[in-house]
């Protein structure tokens, strides 16, 4: 269950949250019934740290993710798009 959370979070969100049990509620026994497995299976994913990190491996194979260079040039030129847009997006919705 643990598995199919980020194997859906990784591609919408772009990165699997830490808290792996904060995924929206609703998603959850959708997800579950999908894979006809029980939900409540989430409650116990992870209790080994090992397990959380393999499954992110298997996930960004399957996806053919490749991790981003931190000193990437490509990486800072993302970092400097969002923050723009978050700049701007902030300074317009502040009621005046």
């Amino acid at each position: 269950m643990g598995l199919a959370v980020q194997l859906c979070t990784l591609p919408w969100l772009g990165f699997v949250p830490d808290d792996i049990w904060a995924v929206p509620r609703a998603a959850v026994p959708r997800l579950a019934n999908q894979l006809a497995v029980y939900a409540g299976m989430l409650e116990q994913y992870g209790r080994r740290a090992q397990t959380r990190s393999d499954h992110l491996k298997l996930v960004r194979r399957y996806l053919d993710w490749k991790p981003v260079p931190a000193r990437d040039e490509t990486l800072k030129e993302l970092e400097r798009f969002l923050l723009d847009r978050a700049m701007s997006r902030s300074a317009t919705s502040w009621p005046s």
